[in-house]
C-alpha cells in the first residue's frame, strides 16, 4: 500500500482529471496552475537518483512529494569514498542559494541525505517545490523536519511544506462521498496498518 494509499483517492491521474476532487486537490496542496501530469516513482536526475514518491506537474512547476509511512527516518549517507565522490562532483557547486551556508559541509549532507537530496532537485530559477508527508507520532521524523525547515536559505522555506499524516488522511477522508463504500474501507484499513497507538521513540 506505502505512498500509493494515501496518494491514490487524491494523487491519482484519475481524480485529477475528475472536477468533482480537482478543487480539494487544489487546496490541500496549495497547486496554483493546472494539473498536467501526475506519477509515481519519479527520479529527476538519472545520473543523480533521488526516487520521489509522487510527482505532479503543472503548466508552471513541480510539486515533488516525499512520504514515508512506516520508515523509522530518513535516509542517511555513509561517510565514504564514494558518497564523498558524489557530493563533490554533482552536488557541491549546486547548494548555494538553497541552504543557509552553514548547513553545506559534506558531512551534514551526508548525515541528512535523503532531505538534502530532495532539496537539491529543486533547481534555481524554477518554481518546483517539495511535500513532505511524515506521521506526527514519528518522533524520529518530527527531528529530522525541524532540521529541514532550519537547514533552508530564506529563498527556499516557501519552497517546501510538511504535512502530517493523521491530519491529511483526516482531511482526505472528509472528500469521499457516502457512496463510496470501497473507499472508506481502504481508508480504515490504511489507518489500521499505519497510525501507531503510541509515538515512536527516539533511540
Amino acid at each position: 500500500m506505502r505512498c500509493v494509499s494515501i496518494c491514490s483517492f487524491l494523487l491519482s491521474p484519475k481524480t485529477i482529471s475528475h472536477n468533482k476532487y480537482l478543487q480539494s486537490l487544489r487546496e490541500t496542496f496549495s497547486f496554483d496552475d493546472a494539473i498536467e501530469d501526475a506519477r509515481f516513482e519519479v527520479v529527476l536526475v538519472p545520473s543523480e537518483g533521488t526516487n520521489f514518491d509522487f510527482c505532479c506537474q503543472t503548466t508552471k512547476a513541480r510539486k515533488l512529494f516525499e512520504i514515508k509511512l512506516t520508515e523509522p527516518d530518513f535516509g542517511k549517507a555513509k561517510t565514504d569514498v564514494s558518497h564523498i565522490s558524489k557530493f563533490q562532483t554533482i552536488y557541491s557547486a549546486a547548494l548555494n542559494g538553497k541552504f543557509d551556508p552553514s548547513y553545506c559541509s559534506c558531512d551534514v549532507f551526508l548525515k541528512h541525505y535523503q532531505l538534502m537530496r530532495n532539496v537539491w532537485n529543486l533547481d534555481v530559477g524554477t518554481c518546483d517545490t517539495l511535500v513532505c508527508i511524515v506521521p506526527k507520532a514519528n518522533n524520529c521524523l518530527t527531528e529530522e523536519i525541524g532540521f529541514l525547515k532550519n537547514c533552508l536559505s530564506e529563498k527556499y522555506q516557501n519552497r517546501v511544506s510538511v504535512f502530517y499524516l493523521e491530519d491529511l488522511t483526516a482531511r482526505l477522508e472528509k472528500t469521499i462521498p457516502d457512496d463510496a463504500i470501497r473507499m472508506r474501507e481502504h481508508f480504515r484499513l490504511f489507518r489500521e496498518k499505519y497510525f501507531p497507538l503510541d509515538p515512536i521513540a527516539t533511540t
